[in-house]
């Protein structure tokens, strides 16, 4: 197996003094509350504890980080100006993913909501910062382009007969 894994800020009593008599002297001559490490744990180092207050104890005070990682699917269009896009990056660890966009005139983001603005190149970053438990996610980009909205132009169709020099009224509509 593999041992015994310490926990963070769990407390183990390395030496259960159940005498009268206190602790004397120190180990590798740590004092009193001193940190040290040992691989990738940190530990505090007690010598007054426990019912006769004479125990020596380690206090986990730091783990090995777990890794995580970011999923964020492709963003698949057509965009279009003005278009808002809901972003689903997720972290493997279950930690809220945070987005940064840009530049401003082509796209912003406020918390999983992006918007297009122009019609150039956006760039969207997904990262986590990480935890007392996960390390910082290692950031992932995606990239879209929104395109100008399409227009329709309405023209009804004109009803005659005409005749020579005859001022005719067009009504003619933009969607834009």
């Amino acid at each position: 197996g593999d041992g015994c894994k310490p926990e963070l800020d769990k407390t183990y009593t390395i030496i259960s003094n159940n005498q009268g008599d206190a602790i004397v002297g120190t180990f590798s001559g740590l004092a009193e509350g001193a940190e040290f490490s040992s691989g990738e744990y940190k530990f505090r180092i007690r010598y007054q504890r426990g019912s006769n207050n004479n125990d020596v104890t380690l206090t986990v005070t730091g783990v090995p980080l777990i890794t995580q990682t970011i999923t964020f699917p492709a963003l698949t269009g057509p965009f279009t100006i003005d278009q808002v896009v809901t972003l689903n990056a997720t972290a493997s660890s279950g930690l809220a993913v945070s987005y940064v966009a840009g530049p401003a005139a082509a796209c912003t983001v406020t918390g999983n909501q992006l918007t297009f603005k122009g019609d150039t190149l956006c760039t969207i970053t997904a990262s986590q910062a990480g935890d007392p438990i996960y390390s910082a996610a290692t950031p992932v980009e995606r990239t879209a382009t929104a395109g100008k909205k399409t227009q329709t132009i309405t023209f009804p169709a004109l009803t005659g007969p005409f005749t020579i020099d005859q001022v005719v009224t067009l009504n003619a509509t933009a969607s834009s």
